[in-house]
């Protein structure tokens, strides 16, 4: 054999080596890749495989029958993919793959793939890239399955959390999860919200219930859990809670008790709600109820209670029925109330009472009733109607009270009433006659004033004349002292000729005053002032006065009243020149009508102030009557009947007047007038 065949042979053993060696990584590669697609097809799970470069996407099977497509159905680009993606998730998907590429972030994503049949799947998405050695992404592979189920459930689950938290939540209700063995506590909010706390506040620990429940019911309360835990008894109990703000609530618990194999207690699962609504309604009930039976006892007692049929027919009476008629229940049982009946009422009396009654209408009236004995009593009567459902009267509650006592005062008072009317009836005819005797005096003595004033001044002037022909004839041959007697006479006469002007002016404010007419006023003053001008003059006094109104008045009495009043204020004047000042205000006061009624009229208040030598307190209502002087002639002269003559003209038209002063400081005089008077008002 030679070198080259030697070498040949050589060659040919190792190539069959080496064919040996790649039929057994074929079959090694046959079954491996027999092996990927057994679990591709065993896989619920569709794999996908992408090839970045050529956007070609192996899809397996799963991944087509996942999406209810044939093999054929589906191309493997990377495009198909992405046409099958929900508008919402497209590019928040893309922005995922994109993501990942750049090594950011793994890829495990959910989303929406359309369906053949056109109804979107929920998908969850993994994937891994493989980049090259430059670190550019050149594979990715991944899998995809279907949670459209799980997502519905989660759906559903949730939908149903919330309702249920809705439903524990109006209802005031509180979840509550208890682990005995290692003594947790886990509360939902309700739990909170009913023990008035937060969970940043509670720790979970059992003890920190405790802490909640209110002490007089701890005790108890802890009772009803130990016993649940030992078995004893099923979970069911109430207790008060207080807040942390004081507020003190009612809860009602319930719960079950979880148990190992051995029957040890594990967990107790329970509900709390508030019930202090209820307690409250239960209490108020209570009290109701026992308002009622104290009503009951008091109608028992004082209340006159019969009960009758539809027929009028008595089925029951009370006590005080029996006590105040005089006939027991038997007499009275299956009888009518005619049997009490007096005959005071007229027949139509109760026949409107049967009426009203049998119409299914309350009545109420006053009844005098006839006892057993023969007296009488008064009963003020309530008949309520018992209806059925239906509308028909089933029978008659009759609710009384003695009014005997009230009946007879009223009686006595009435007749009271009646001496008393005929005693004012005598009293007013008295009055009436006093009022036309003074009327008809009155008259009689305006009439004398009058006369005598007209008689007194004639003596007056004679003696007045008689002493100037005196002077005339013999008022050469007088010596001083004479002279002075024939001045005390001429003055004496003056004064006493003057007393009877203002008299008579004084007598005949009343009863000889002018029609009332309008008056300015402000003329007035400017007038007065005119006719005062000589004495403002001599005393230098200063006069002002405010805006004055127009009112409805007897002008020559107007004139009158501010001369008085203005001429007495120069009068009586101290170191000072007089300084006088008119103002007036408007105000309201009430006045008799000829209705009856009292509207209110619009007054005027008048002042006239001045900085005179003042009056005192005590001498307030004196200075106001006739003939009263508060000083001697030597220092001031006139007839003490001015400010009465003032007041006379005031009250004549519808005012009245009065004085405020303090002496050595001035002095002020109030009056009111009318602004309009009633024609029947003036005199």
């Amino acid at each position: 054999m030679n070198l080259k065949t030697a070498e040949l042979i050589k060659l040919n053993a190792l190539l069959e080596e080496k064919l040996s060696k790649f039929e057994q990584t074929e079959a090694a590669l046959r079954e491996s890749e027999e092996r990927y697609q057994l679990a591709m097809a065993a896989s619920r799970e569709g794999l996908w495989d992408w090839t970045i470069g050529t956007s070609e996407v192996y899809y397996s099977s799963r991944f087509k029958e996942i999406l209810g497509y044939e093999d054929h159905e589906f191309a493997h680009e990377f495009s198909a993919f992405e046409s099958q993606l929900h508008p919402d998730d497209h590019d928040r998907v893309l922005a995922a793959v994109q993501a990942h590429l750049a090594g950011e972030s793994p890829y495990d994503i959910e989303y929406r793939l359309s369906s053949k049949q056109g109804n979107y799947l929920w998908i969850r998405a993994k994937g891994q890239a493989i980049w090259d050695e430059s670190g550019q992404p050149i594979r990715m592979a991944g899998s995809i399955s279907d949670i459209t189920e799980s997502k519905q459930s989660s759906a559903q689950l949730h939908e149903m959390t919330q309702r249920l938290a809705l439903a524990t939540s109006a209802a005031k209700i509180g979840v509550w999860d208890y682990d005995t063995v290692e003594n947790r506590l886990i509360w939902d909010e309700g739990m909170y919200r009913l023990y008035g706390i937060n969970g940043d506040s509670f720790g979970g620990a059992y003890e920190a219930w405790k802490q909640g429940v209110h002490p007089d019911d701890i005790e108890a309360a802890d009772a009803d859990i130990q016993a649940a835990i030992a078995g004893e008894k099923d979970f069911h109990t109430e207790f008060r809670v207080v807040w942390p703000n004081g507020q003190v609530r009612f809860i009602e618990a319930h719960a079950t008790t979880l148990r190992n194999e051995a029957g040890k207690a594990q967990r107790m699962i329970g509900v709390n709600w508030d019930i202090t609504e209820r307690k409250q309604m239960d209490i108020q009930l209570k009290n109701s109820l026992k308002e009622l039976a104290d009503v009951k006892f008091a109608l028992d007692r004082s209340s006159i209670l019969a009960i009758t049929d539809s027929k009028g027919r008595i089925t029951h009476v009370n006590d005080r029925f029996c006590d105040i008629s005089e006939y027991s229940r038997a007499e009275l049982i299956g009888k009518t109330h005619r049997l009490v009946n007096s005959g005071y009422h007229p027949p139509d009396f109760f026949q409107h009472m049967w009426q009203t009654i049998s119409s299914g209408l309350v009545w109420q009236g006053e009844i005098k009733n006839l006892t057993k004995s023969g007296s009488y009593y008064w009963v003020h009567t309530t008949i309520v109607p018992i209806l059925d459902e239906s509308g028909l009267t089933l029978q008659y509650v009759a609710i009384r009270s003695d009014i005997t006592d009230r009946k007879r005062a009223e009686a006595d008072l009435l007749r009271a009433n009646e001496r008393l009317e005929a005693k004012v009836m005598e009293r007013t005819k008295e009055l009436e006659q006093q009022a036309h005797e003074l009327v008809r005096s009155n008259e009689e003595l305006g009439k004398f004033a009058y006369v005598a004033s007209h008689d007194l001044q004639e003596p007056l002037r004679t003696i007045s004349s008689f002493v100037e022909l005196l002077v005339e004839e013999y008022g050469d041959r007088l010596d001083g002292e004479a002279h002075e007697y024939v001045e005390f006479i001429v003055d004496g006469a003056n004064r006493m000729q003057q007393l009877i002007k203002d008299l008579l002016t004084f007598s005949r404010v009343g009863t000889r005053g002018q029609e009332f007419t309008t008056v300015d006023c402000e003329g007035v003053v400017k007038t007065v002032l005119h006719s005062l001008k000589l004495a403002m003059q001599e005393s230098h006094a200063k006069v002002t006065y405010d805006a004055l109104p127009v009112i409805e008045a007897d002008e020559s009495q107007m004139q009158q009243l501010f001369q008085n009043l203005i001429g007495n204020a120069l009068k009586f004047r101290g170191k000072e020149p007089p300084h006088i000042h008119i103002s007036v205000t408007q105000c309201k006061i009430e006045t008799n009508s000829a209705d009856g009624h009292l509207p209110y009229a619009q007054t005027w208040e008048f002042c006239v102030r001045d900085n005179g030598i003042g009056i005192d307190a005590e001498y307030f209502d004196q200075i106001f009557e006739i003939f009263q002087r508060l000083h001697s002639r030597r220092h001031y002269e006139g007839t003490g009947i001015g400010l009465a003559i003032c007041r006379k003209i005031v009250e004549r038209h519808g005012g009245r007047m009065w004085v405020e002063s303090t002496p050595g400081e001035g002095t002020a005089f109030y009056f009111t007038l009318l602004s309009r008077l009633p024609a029947n008002q003036i005199a």
